[in-house]
């Protein structure tokens, strides 16, 4: 229908897991017209994924991320801030690692800093201390240096969750136009 519509969809994403990911969902997927593929990788760190409990380690997103690709997909990775078991210096690291390692290269991104909310099996570790979101000026520095790292091709769609900022419980993740924010420093600093 869209190949002989007046009006034309140019692009459709789909967002899926990377241990979804397989010569037949591929199939359906370019059947179904998909012309991006989110992947909801969150982390690079295997300790990180498996402490979260994401039910996938880095060699699924490797091997989704090459599968996409050599099928002709546009390739967006959803990647998570401030997971139990990593910190600002691992964050960080992990972006330099997504644009140097050829294993992953994204075509765009979406940052999400994690956010705390209460009905999350996460409030109970924060309520034992053990965990902490980043504080505002902790995740703001965080991402204005992760930005510094990104090619200039990378499509940085999005910086924040749309979770309402009163049911976040605390930290910078409570700053719902995060992305302006950090915006309006990049101008004031000059880049």
């Amino acid at each position: 229908k869209n190949e002989k519509a007046k009006y034309r969809i140019i692009g459709m994403s789909f967002e899926t897991r990377p241990d979804y990911v397989d010569l037949k969902e591929i199939a359906e997927m370019k059947r179904m017209g998909a012309t991006k593929i989110e992947l909801g990788v969150q982390s690079i760190y295997d300790d990180v994924l498996k402490f979260n409990k994401r039910g996938h380690g880095v060699k699924e997103t490797i091997k989704a991320t090459e599968l996409l690709k050599k099928a002709g997909f546009k390739v967006a990775y959803q990647m998570m801030l401030n997971l139990p078991k990593s910190n600002t210096r691992r964050d960080i690291e992990m972006f330099k690692e997504l644009f140097s390692n050829e294993n992953f290269k994204p075509d765009s991104l979406k940052i999400y800093p994690c956010a705390l909310v209460k009905e999350a099996p996460l409030y109970k570790l924060y309520l034992k201390k053990e965990y902490k979101p980043y504080k505002e000026r902790e995740l703001i520095e965080t991402i204005k240096s992760i930005k510094k790292l990104i090619p200039k091709y990378v499509r940085v769609e999005r910086i924040i969750r749309d979770i309402p900022s009163p049911l976040i419980v605390e930290g910078g993740a409570k700053i719902s136009n995060l992305r302006q924010v950090i915006e309006q420093e990049m101008k004031k600093e000059g880049w």
